[in-house]
């Protein structure tokens, strides 16, 4: 028998793309393997581009999907003689009204099929050959070697270590992710439109999720447990090639916390099929990130996934979990481990080497060490509820990549999680947002959540702008600009001091805190003992609340301003209420209440949030005053503040961001006036004049400063200066907004 299958995979060389050929195995005649070709690979492949096998197997299994019951392969040897697995997957055909329509279900075309898709990466001549495990023993075929040839391909996305990480094609050259999260579109007519947008605007990368409410939801409880909707994963399969067809990046989402909750919000747990009620091994949400078994069903999951979207150089970043830590009863060491686990599997299973990743509420969540695991390639981070977004971008930015050595990369952003709260028509927040990420480190601009609102009020110009400043730049090797930034005294301006709050509250927080704020700087930083939560006097069962922390500060106003309270969320449950007293100098000044919100009634609790979200202003005047928050009531309130008119007319309202080196650098400067939350309370950016910024450390000589309108992406003057003993002087005109610029020593290449 072992002669005949010799003879049989050598007599296969030069055979037609469709043949059938059966290869025995080492066990009784009966059991044999039948490996019946149906498409081999093209015999010339561009390099990075997808070649696909076809084949089916003589033999049904209970459960195709997974490798302890049917294991099928294919081994490619490289021209340099390296061997490299890309494992097949069972597929079904669907017509192709059903893929584009809307139906949870539909009857395929013909049987299930077994593919392989490969994209190789060194040009030269390729062997394959087939392998299937089952219950009867292993069969091998080899397939017709196939060339590969050189192309234009940039290849596939990989994540750079270090503290400036970045994203880079495999052939060199970063990949700046510009778009959004779309988690909205139902259809692939859809999401059609958006890229028509996206090509209208020069973005080129959107994440979505493949969880519950999505077109894309292949492991559902409408399958067995362990099985996979193939319907679905057509679609899946139809917008990897229409993406990669228009050169767009994709971050599929895989799992989504609310897929793993029983309480509000969103709760779909008696809809997932790891539920013990649906057939799954979970008795509760805890056990899936700890039952042997949902670990194992998982990992075929994500070996499944691999093996059919991997070969795709579209595939940006695999991100394992959307806000993790929102998962019912979350287990911080549990959570980690099985990160650690999976995003290992998937790593050793990948011949592409994706970066591979997850989020959390905020990167700075319970768990500071998930993202040090060293099996997670960047640090996925979400920011809301900012004041001014440029200040906590990159804030968390510099933090991030000090901390991690990772490239950092905002997912998941907006002003609220509700839509109906987001006081900004004219995208300030989008805008701000969309410079200070990429030039304060980041991988690329956020990803923004609420694209109907971003549609809604006309918002792509934005990204429009922004894509052609960075067309043609690379900011691989480079690193956050640390200038001096200097204006003339204006007494008649003085900016605002915006505090920014942790993610939850430092261990040091509880009982009574005092913090002095200084006059004669802008913060750039967290102050370390601010609390996240003004907690009550008493919990809502009247008791005492060890948590209760009245807050003091101590200030000194360079005019007469105001201090701005902001609720951005309140405790349960609705019978209760926060009373926040508020004290100058000893003397009471304002009295707010804030009634809880229930979860349990999520339509009662957005529109409860609605209404708590109003912002408070309380005179104060010049001078050094004791303000003082106390929280007298049974519910905690999160609150933003702002100081208005709080520094002294020396400090410079004005914010530079960018990237660089010693001989060229992008920067951003950003009046720090020009916020959406000061425009939501009706106040203009008081203009700057007489500002300057100072590079340090650049080469001497002669350099171009071109100067662009960030408002409709383009370079509107230029200007050429000298740089002497190591620091590039920059003046810059009035400034009302922003501006963007480059800066290269003449004769430096972009």
């Amino acid at each position: 028998m072992r002669s005949w299958s010799r003879r049989a995979r050598r007599s296969l060389v030069g055979w037609p793309a469709s043949a059938v050929v059966c290869v025995l195995a080492a066990g009784p005649a009966a059991a044999a393997s039948v490996i019946t070709l149906q498409s081999g690979m093209p015999g010339t492949v561009a390099r990075y581009s997808r070649g696909q096998i076809v084949f089916s197997l003589g033999r049904d299994y209970a459960n195709p999907y997974d490798p302890a019951e049917v294991d099928a392969r294919a081994v490619f040897t490289a021209p340099s003689g390296r061997r490299i697995v890309a494992y097949a997957f069972a597929a079904r055909t669907y017509a192709n009204a059903d893929i584009e329509g809307r139906a949870t279900s539909a009857a395929p075309v013909g049987g299930m099929t077994w593919q392989v898709r490969f994209a190789p990466a060194e040009v030269g001549r390729y062997r394959v050959a087939l392998e299937v495990v089952d219950a009867a023993g292993k069969a091998t075929l080899d397939l017709p070697a196939f060339e590969c040839v050189e192309s234009s391909d940039r290849g596939f996305i990989r994540a750079t270590a270090g503290s400036n990480g970045r994203a880079v094609y495999d052939s060199g050259g970063m990949f700046l992710p510009i778009g959004e999260c779309l988690w909205m579109p139902r259809s692939l007519d859809q999401f059609r439109r958006e890229f028509d947008l996206y090509a209208q605007h020069g973005m080129n990368y959107f994440r979505f999720f493949t969880s519950h409410d999505s077109m894309f939801f292949f492991e559902s409880a409408r399958q067995p447990t362990g099985q996979y909707d193939q319907l679905a994963l057509s679609r899946l399969d139809r917008l990897f090639e229409e993406v990669s067809a228009r050169g767009l990046a994709v971050m599929p989402c895989l799992e989504m916390f609310a897929d793993f909750r029983v309480t509000q919000p969103y709760p779909y747990w008696d809809e997932n099929p790891y539920n013990r009620r649906n057939g799954g091994p979970c008795a509760k949400v805890s056990d899936f990130f700890t039952s042997p078994e949902a670990r194992r069903l998982y990992r075929n999951k994500l070996r499944y996934f691999s093996a059919r979207y991997g070969a795709y150089s579209a595939l940006f970043c695999v991100q394992l979990f959307a806000e993790a830590n929102y998962t019912e009863n979350y287990d911080m060491a549990a959570v980690r481990s099985w990160h650690k686990e999976m995003a290992g599997y998937l790593r050793s299973i990948d011949p592409y080497r994706h970066p591979i990743s997850t989020s959390m509420a905020a990167w700075d969540s319970q768990d500071k060490e998930l993202f040090a695991l060293p099996e997670l390639d960047l640090v996925l981070n979400e920011v809301y509820n900012a004041c001014d977004f440029a200040a906590e971008l990159s804030q968390d930015n510099a933090e991030v990549l000090t901390r991690y050595r990772k490239p950092v990369f905002l997912a998941e952003t907006g002003i609220t999680f509700e839509y109906f709260v987001a006081n900004d028509p004219a995208g300030v927040h989008i805008h701000n947002g969309l410079w200070a990420n990429p030039m304060s480190g980041g991988v690329g601009a956020p990803s923004f959540w609420w694209t109907s609102y971003i549609r809604e009020r006309n918002l792509l110009p934005h990204f429009g702008a922004f894509a052609r400043f960075m067309d043609g730049e690379d900011l691989v090797g480079l690193r956050p600009v640390s200038p001096r930034v200097s204006v003339k005294r204006d007494e008649s301006v003085h900016p605002d001091l915006v505090l920014t709050f942790p993610y939850q509250d430092p261990p040091g927080a509880k009982g009574p805190q005092t913090v002095e704020l200084r006059n004669d700087r802008h913060l750039t930083a967290e102050i370390p003992n601010l609390p996240r939560n003004l907690h009550g006097r008493t919990g809502p069962d009247g008791r005492p609340s060890s948590a209760y922390n009245p807050l003091t500060l101590v200030t000194d106003f360079a005019a007469d301003g105001a201090i701005n309270i902001h609720p951005r969320w309140v405790g349960a449950p609705a019978t209760a209420e926060a009373e926040l007293h508020v004290t100058i100098d000893g003397v009471p000044a304002k009295v707010i209440r804030y009634n809880g919100c229930a979860m349990d009634d999520w339509t009662a609790f957005l529109a409860k949030s609605k209404e708590v979200c109003a912002v408070t202003s309380v005179p104060v005047s010049k001078g050094r005053h004791r303000i003082v928050l106390d929280n007298r009531g049974n519910l905690f309130v999160s609150a933003a503040l702002d100081l208005t008119n709080y520094l002294k007319g020396s400090v410079p309202n004005l914010r530079v961001l960018g990237m660089g080196n010693s001989r060229r650098a992008l920067l951003w400067l950003q009046n720090r006036d020009n916020t959406w939350w000061r425009n939501a309370q009706g106040k203009r950016p008081r203009k700057l004049s007489g500002a300057q910024v100072s590079l340090p450390g650049m080469e001497p000589g002669a350099y171009e400063v071109e100067w662009w309108d960030t408002y409709t992406g383009a370079a509107v003057r230029r200007r050429r200066l000298t740089c002497t003993a190591g620091v590039l002087r920059i003046p810059v005109e009035p400034l009302e907004t922003d501006t963007a610029c480059k800066v290269r020593r003449v004769g430096e290449a972009p």
